[in-house]
């Protein structure tokens, strides 16, 4: 089941991708960076200072027992506290959050863990 979502959202992921067309418009070293030309860990790293600080910082993430074992149960909970806020989210933005939760905390070393 794990394994199962994981792929669902890998799936959707890049079918959204490539289904984006490509922007057409130049764009300067002076205008703002389009969500694009960021990575999964940057995108997710601004959705969780805009959104997931306010209720709490760091040390949940950093405490010595955490509940969140797996990259499995980090989309799970990414997903449920977005669902708590009313955020609706697609599942790119939940999965970038998630992406920058694991590079900055969690470490864990492969999807299925």
């Amino acid at each position: 089941m794990k394994m199962t979502a994981w792929i669902f959202c890998s799936l959707l992921i890049a079918s959204v991708s490539l289904a984006a067309e490509p922007e057409t418009q130049e764009m300067t070293g002076e205008e703002s960076e389009s969500s694009e030309e960021l990575t999964a860990v940057e995108r997710g790293k601004k959705l969780h200072e805009q959104n997931c600080v306010k209720c709490h910082g760091s040390s949940l993430y950093t405490r010595t027992h955490r509940r969140i074992k797996t990259y499995a149960g980090l989309i799970s909970h990414v997903q449920r506290c977005a669902t708590n806020l009313n955020k609706q989210w697609w599942e790119e933005e939940v999965a970038d959050v998630a992406e920058y939760l694991n590079a900055e905390f969690y470490i864990f070393r492969s999807r299925t863990e």
